[in-house]
């Protein structure tokens, strides 16, 4: 889980209100909102121990708001299980379901989601890609808890292996 004050700055952004991206940059406030909120969870007082993890963070919160471009080139750099997992989960966003699917395949099940055994990846790639030919394009609220339940998840199991010595 992630600390409280940090978790309670991650809420604070406008982030994953749709199953899609918006394919909108985000404005120039939001990327500095982001870039304050990572360095603040790691900055010289409390250095990130592990850089792979950090950058992992650092893609998350670029996923979120959707800014997918900075996030791609974060995940296809990291050949982990994790960065295969964001690597998903980008192309899930997107829209290339078969190119998520692949990702997620590759990764595995990772422990960052063992805490919740019925989530499939693959099946939420599946229920994601039904409910985008649906109209209206009004995104079920039990798929958009379910993906903010595996960012979060993910993002906090980063930033953990940031700071664990």
């Amino acid at each position: 889980m992630l600390p409280a004050a940090l978790l309670a700055a991650v809420n604070a952004l406008p982030v994953l209100k749709s199953l899609r991206a918006t394919h909108r940059a985000p404005d120039e406030a939001l990327k500095c909102e982001v870039e304050a909120l990572a360095h603040d969870a790691f900055n010289p007082a409390k250095p990130a121990k592990d850089q792979s993890a950090l950058a992992l963070f650092r893609g998350g919160l670029w996923f979120a708001v959707d800014e997918l471009d900075a996030a791609h080139s974060i995940f296809q750099d990291d050949h982990s299980p994790e960065g295969s997992y964001w690597h998903g989960m980008l192309h899930r966003r997107e829209g290339d379901f078969p190119n998520a699917k692949y990702w997620l395949q590759r990764a595995g099940r990772i422990p960052a989601l063992k805490a919740v055994p019925e989530f499939d990846p693959v099946r939420f790639v599946s229920l994601c890609e039904k409910a985008s030919r649906l109209s209206p394009k009004e995104d079920s609220v039990e798929l958009l808890e379910m993906q903010r339940m595996e960012w979060e998840l993910l993002l906090a199991a980063a930033h953990a292996r940031a700071v664990q010595s």
